[in-house]
């Protein structure tokens, strides 16, 4: 029941769930039944903002249990400026869904995609640790489990600034109460006198180990993990040295990337510049644009590259870019979905996964290397395993071309 492309939507309920956050109902513009997704996957818009000289897409993280097959469901919080810079321009895309968007308003919408996904097939215990807006896909395994009669231990951890931003409230009080498997922790880093420890909240801070450390039974969980880039990279790196495997560590970043471009390269809010350590060159990239395919290229220059076990990973994680951290939904939302193999540090060697040098900056198309069956099979997410197939390589524009003018010429 997956469709290709952009499929028509209706927003039939627009709901505010705190200070600029909403959540948008929508039901296909058809009638026809929506397929099902995984918990913790997201949609692709592609949107027609008034003043943007070309449709801007992005995506949303479904934020409902998949057991509803007449509407999906997406909580938008609607960006401010970068701090520092109250003049600065809001998110373009959020600002259109929070201050343009009403019930009845079409929608172009791409199918459920998505690696950020909850096994629901195991019963291992589950930590869902969740960040501001991070919450909407971790609230969608949450729903699923609860929703879906599990008895699988899970523990939901939020942390927020305060009751403001505390995103659906009175829905996970009531998950708590009538879910005897299910724990609620609720942080709150700045709170303000209206909210009550103990009664809003339970822990003043954020959501960090030494929490964890002290209210679960042990460190045998499933770790799923969403929100600022700064609580992914501590709890990633507190969550390793305190002994829990990686394969039982699951992240999921998105969100404004930090304005502070990271050592050895410099930017400002008019680009980025790139000094390629071998060759001493330098180059000006606008991160508003895609990845130049031929940066720093020599003409004709053929040499393969081996791709890390890391780096491959990253395609699947967020990877490092200007600081901050994209992942795929936000290489998609970018324009993106690049390979910029000089943005990564080393990495264990391994010959599992090789590009052509041509593939570097290029859209990465579908294959059985990065794009695992979204229903099991194919891919391992314990081990991060690729199938033993490599990737196919695509002909060159250019042949592609001469192929077809000739098989026109011989049908004439």
């Amino acid at each position: 029941m997956t469709w290709d492309g952009f499929r028509k939507f209706r927003i039939f309920s627009k709901v505010q769930e705190g200070r600029d956050i909403w959540s948008f109902y929508l039901s296909p513009l058809d009638g026809q039944p929506l397929p099902p997704f995984l918990p913790g996957q997201y949609l692709t818009f592609q949107v027609a903002v008034p003043g943007a000289s070309k449709p801007v897409t992005r995506c949303y993280s479904l934020s409902d249990s998949p057991f509803h097959a007449d509407y999906y469901r997406i909580t938008v919080k609607k960006i401010p400026p970068r701090p520092g810079d109250p003049q600065g321009a809001p998110g373009q895309s959020s600002s259109f869904f929070a201050d343009r968007l009403a019930p009845g308003d079409l929608l172009d919408v791409k199918a459920p995609q998505g690696r950020f996904i909850l096994d629901a097939t195991a019963h291992t215990p589950v930590a869902l640790l969740a960040g501001g807006i991070g919450i909407t896909p971790l609230l969608s395994m949450l729903n699923a489990i609860v929703e879906s009669g599990s008895r699988r231990e899970t523990w939901f951890f939020l942390g927020a600034r305060n009751g403001d931003e505390h995103i659906m409230k009175d829905h996970l009080r009531r998950i708590a109460r009538e879910n005897a498997n299910a724990r609620l922790r609720v942080c709150y880093s700045r709170p303000s006198e209206e909210y009550v420890l103990g009664r809003d909240y339970q822990h003043k801070g954020h959501v960090d180990i030494d929490l964890l450390k002290k209210l679960l039974p042990g460190k045998d969980f499933e770790f799923y993990v969403c929100g600022p880039a700064a609580m992914m990279d501590a709890l990633r790196r507190d969550l390793k040295a305190w002994g829990v495997p990686e394969g039982r560590i699951f992240l999921e970043a998105f969100g404004q990337a930090p304005s502070a471009p990271p050592p050895g390269v410099s930017g400002s809010r008019a680009g980025i510049e790139i000094k390629f350590a071998k060759s001493g060159k330098s180059v000006s990239w606008d991160p508003g644009r895609r990845f130049p395919a031929r940066l720093g290229r020599a003409p004709r220059d053929r040499h393969r590259f081996r791709l890390p076990v890391g780096q491959l990973r990253n395609l699947l994680r967020p990877v490092d870019l200007g600081g901050g951290r994209l992942s795929e939904r936000e290489r998609i939302s970018a324009g993106a979905g690049v390979v910029p193999d000089l943005l990564h540090g080393p990495q264990n060697r391994s010959d599992l996964g090789r590009l052509n040098r041509r593939d570097v900056g290029r859209r990465l198309e579908p294959s059985p290397i990065f794009s695992p069956p979204l229903m099991g099979g194919g891919w391992d997410r314990k081990t991060d395993q690729a199938p033993p197939e490599p990737p196919r390589r695509s002909k060159p524009v250019s042949r592609v071309l001469f192929s077809i003018c000739m098989e026109r010429r011989s049908s004439i």
